[in-house]
């Protein structure tokens, strides 16, 4: 098996796919530690790849398999004190969203439809204590609610109505 690391400086992106001699391709990014998450961003079915940068910026790769279709950075750049914690389709129009916290525990949705953010909903400031850890749709409701957790340890699930 081969495998091909690439870094990316984001305002740039770049991206490496190498093949095994199966026929295997296989894409590894390097990015400091920093958020990569999947979501499908432009609703064709196939999972996507959300960056953020040191400053905040995120850009999202627009994929069609291992292949990069698109990539640009996703709306303004809210700061370096805003991280996205997870992505999900909050708003039920089939495109993964952006939920973001603050370092000082305020929360915002993203509404997005690819690389534009169309729709934008402040969650409140439940408290440094609480931090976002995953979206899903708990509720079968066909859109993704939110997942946090308090410093002790305690869980609560925001139904999330698409609202944003």
């Amino acid at each position: 098996m081969f495998q091909l690391t690439v870094s990316t400086p984001y305002s740039q992106p770049i991206f490496g796919v190498a093949s095994d001699q199966a026929g295997g391709t296989f894409l590894t990014v390097t990015a400091s530690g920093l958020p990569i998450m999947s979501s499908d961003f432009d609703a064709d079915g196939l999972s996507d790849i959300l960056f953020q940068n040191n400053s905040g910026q995120a850009l999202v790769w627009e994929m069609q398999g291992t292949a990069v279709a698109a990539a640009s950075s996703v709306g303004p750049n809210p700061g370096p004190n805003w991280r996205v914690k997870a992505t999900g389709d909050v708003s039920g129009d089939g495109h993964a969203d952006i939920v973001w916290q603050n370092v000082d525990g305020d929360a915002l949705v993203w509404a997005t439809n690819g690389f534009g953010v169309i729709a934008s909903a402040d969650l409140g400031d439940p408290g440094q204590d609480w931090h976002v850890r995953a979206t899903g749709d708990f509720n079968h409701d066909g859109r993704s609610d939110i997942l946090w957790q308090d410093a002790e340890g305690e869980v609560v699930i925001w139904a999330m109505n698409g609202g944003v």
